[in-house]
């Protein structure tokens, strides 16, 4: 395997060399105009589900083996990021792929939580209010569900035309 003198690599990523830094706007941009915490900011924006199951965790109700299972989710979603923050912070490039691997935690995360508001949002035993905040849950849920899908469709049908997908392709702003 031949290594560009272009980068580094190292751990599945890349560092990029000192001259292309200096010489690529994209990769200087992602390499030092990113801040090292971009990933727990841009993670609740792509991942619409996250926040609807934090809140459900928030929310009394779960029972203690799912609180456990949840906690260990977290645990995997925090590992990840605060991986992938350390490694931006001594100069890898900042790109949302590296944190891909909190995808199945985040699933799983939020069947976890939002099978739990649908099943306390039908049982007549709890109290009205907690009724009425489990079926806000799913509510909520649903929303994030719904946002999720939506940006799963237009990401790839839509901002392939964008700024910072085009180039890649080998074309400039304004080809299409």
């Amino acid at each position: 395997m031949r290594i560009s003198s272009s980068c580094l690599v190292s751990l599945g990523g890349w560092v990029p060399a000192p001259e292309m830094v200096a010489n690529n706007p994209y990769v200087r941009y992602v390499t030092l105009g990113l801040p090292p915490w971009i990933y727990v900011t841009l993670l609740p924006r792509v991942v619409w589900t996250l926040v609807p199951s934090l809140a459900g965790l928030a929310a009394p109700g779960l029972d203690a083996r799912s609180r456990r299972i949840a906690l260990a989710l977290l645990g995997w979603i925090a590992v990840v990021l605060v991986t992938v923050v350390a490694l931006g912070a001594i100069g890898y490039s900042k790109l949302l792929r590296y944190a891909v691997l909190v995808t199945p935690a985040t699933v799983l995360l939020f069947a976890l939580v939002a099978g739990r508001a649908w099943t306390a949002r039908a049982d007549a035993s709890l109290a009205p209010g907690r009724r009425r905040l489990a079926t806000a849950l799913v509510a909520l849920a649903a929303a994030g569900l719904a946002l999720e899908v939506a940006q799963g469709i237009h990401t790839p049908l839509l901002d392939w035309r964008s700024d910072r997908i085009g180039p890649l392709l080998g074309r400039g702003p304004g080809w299409w």
